[in-house]
């Protein structure tokens, strides 16, 4: 009959190596899902920074828009403009104390990812004085 060999003694930090294992494993986890949350939150601000300028934009164009259409024809009341693919809602009233002057509100859009929705809008007031065979000159301008 044979007798069992006998088993080397076992060292006590034999275990500890698994430990330190799993607990590396646990930290590059974390710092990997901690990063992927953080590039996620940088692209939506990029996006959201990108819809704000696009708006700013839209509504600057609306403005020049209104002075090119106000220089051909000083009745124009207004309209939408497309401004890439923003837009700007432009609407035109005179101002009774003046003939020349204009009040032109523009609302500059960026659409949003959903159908009829919108990521950002900026609202531009300013205030036209009409000139003969020149564009309208800004007398002010307010966001």
């Amino acid at each position: 009959m044979r007798t069992p060999a006998a088993r080397p003694p076992r060292d006590r930090e034999s275990g500890f190596s698994i430990l330190v294992a799993l607990a590396v494993t646990l930290l590059l986890g974390t710092l990997a899902m901690a990063t992927a949350l953080r590039m996620q939150d940088l692209a939506r601000d990029g996006n959201r920074d990108r819809a704000s300028l696009a708006a700013y934009h839209a509504a600057g164009g609306g403005v020049a828009a209104a002075r090119a259409a106000l220089a051909r024809d000083p009745a124009w009341k207004g309209g939408t403009i497309p401004v890439g693919r923003a837009a700007a809602r432009v609407a035109v009233a005179a101002d009774l104390s003046d003939p020349s002057l204009r009040r032109v509100v523009v609302l500059g859009e960026e659409p949003g990812p959903g159908a009829g929705s919108v990521a950002a809008r900026l609202r531009v007031e300013a205030i036209l004085r009409l000139r003969e065979g020149a564009l309208p000159a800004i007398l002010s301008w307010s966001e």
